[in-house]
């Protein structure tokens, strides 16, 4: 996880251009930069990212929710407040979507200290901004994925810029999956909570975490996620 402490909503972090290539607008508008918010010193510290999923619900990683102790303890209880921020036209986290409150997470998930990728990484946050702000939702794939097929991380590194990481799916179970990452694909350290997607754009897992040297993506399987957390 990296951890950006931002000045304003209104500004998480503008960039310019997208690496890799613009990001197509349906995933654009249903995949957002969580944050915890201060309303009295009108900072946020982002976390991770979400995606919409549809009844104001957008799934992300249980230990991104969890990390609200942590900040609280190391920057005050003002940071109380779960806001949703989507990317402009040029994939920039500028564009506040609203307030959110934590759903549900997953009871099976027991994190560990050295913060390892652990099965069942899951949690729902609900929006309670304007129901007119949401986009449509992003489709869950109706069967689970399997080894040697392609697939892509669609998310927010550092909290900084939408961009998206191909690869190749290298093992399957009940508890995650792997994907090799192309080697020419960006690095996603910090996107915890993004989508992972096949190649027709369907959810098929929730990001956790990666392995930036031996150019690995790990995520928990989405049939796994809505057993835990159910929409």
């Amino acid at each position: 996880m990296v951890r950006t402490v931002c000045y304003s909503l209104a500004a998480l972090l503008v960039v310019s251009a997208l690496a890799g290539g613009a990001v197509p607008e349906p995933f654009r508008r249903a995949i957002v930069v969580v944050g915890l918010h201060n309303p009295e010193q009108r900072r946020s510290i982002t976390i991770g990212t979400a995606f919409y999923v549809g009844r104001r619900l957008f799934y992300t990683n249980a230990h991104v929710v969890l990390d609200r102790q942590r900040i609280q303890r190391e920057d005050g209880p003002g940071y109380n407040q779960w806001m949703l921020v989507g990317a402009n036209e040029f994939g920039s986290p500028v564009a506040t979507l609203g307030t959110a409150d934590v759903q549900c997470v997953d009871t099976r998930y027991k994190p560990t200290p050295w913060g390892e990728p652990e099965p069942y990484d899951v949690a729902l946050l609900r929006f309670t901004g304007p129901e007119e702000r949401l986009s449509a939702p992003l489709v869950i794939s109706a069967v689970p994925i399997r080894p040697g097929e392609r697939a892509r991380v669609i998310g927010y590194p550092g909290g900084a810029v939408l961009i998206e990481a191909w690869g190749t799916v290298t093992d399957v179970n009940a508890e995650r999956i792997i994907v090799t990452r192309d080697s020419g694909a960006a690095a996603l350290p910090g996107s915890s909570g993004s989508p992972l997607l096949n190649a027709r754009g369907e959810v098929v897992g929730i990001h956790q975490g990666s392995n930036v040297v031996r150019l690995l993506m790990q995520a928990v399987p989405i049939h796994t996620a809505l057993a835990g957390c159910p929409i």
